[in-house]
């Protein structure tokens, strides 16, 4: 018991340290678009096969005898760069990475919660049931956001350039959240069946 409640502490602190990190990159993320100099640069996809310009060709068949080794770059793996960005511009490039890191803080936060019924020793009440499935809607709502807002960014942000309407979207990759949201999500349920059953029991008793 006493293992565990060590072991709670720990974790409990890891999250603080996880929410202080997270307030520090948004404060960052902030005075980074309040700033007003520089180059901003955002790494990105895109798609030559799929795009409204002729802004890059698709890469050619390698030729040459055979056995022969050749070093191409990828046309789909690009860094976008704004030079002397406005405060719009700089928003959008960022945009992102603030409502990744806003989500993860919040799931983070409410695990805290979590964790403090564990070091408590009563877990499976039904507060807990209801904190992981907000946790499974914040984790989905973070493979399906993030990537919609930041469509949504490039697509403003290449606006009226002559990058406007070629294929560019996000490197990110956040199918993991989704479906780790699902897999806690299912943890939400086995909680809120724990806490039925205990209070079933204690009424009987």
């Amino acid at each position: 018991m006493a293992r565990a409640q060590t072991s709670a502490r720990w974790l409990e602190a890891l999250l603080w340290c996880a929410v202080a990190f997270a307030l520090l990159v948004l404060a960052l993320g902030a005075f980074q678009i309040l700033r007003s100099d520089g180059v901003d640069m955002r790494a990105v996809w895109f798609n030559p096969y799929s795009t409204a310009t002729q802004a890059d060709a698709p890469l050619t068949e390698p030729s040459g005898p055979p056995g022969t080794v050749s070093l191409v770059t990828s046309n789909f793996d690009r860094t976008i760069m704004v030079a002397q960005p406005t405060l719009y511009q700089r928003f959008l490039l960022l945009v992102p990475d603030l409502l990744t890191t806003l989500l993860l803080g919040a799931v983070a936060l409410v695990f805290l919660r979590v964790v403090r019924t564990l070091r408590a020793g009563d877990p499976f009440i039904p507060p807990n049931a209801r904190r992981f499935a907000v946790i499974g809607g914040l984790l989905i709502g973070l493979a399906v956001l993030v990537p919609w807002v930041e469509q949504l960014a490039m697509g403003g942000l290449v606006s009226g350039t002559p990058l406007e309407g070629t294929s560019i979207t996000g490197r990110d990759d956040f199918r993991w959240a989704g479906l780790v949201g699902l897999g806690v999500l299912a943890l939400a349920e086995v909680f809120r069946h724990g806490a039925r059953l205990r209070a079933d029991t204690e009424g009987l008793v």
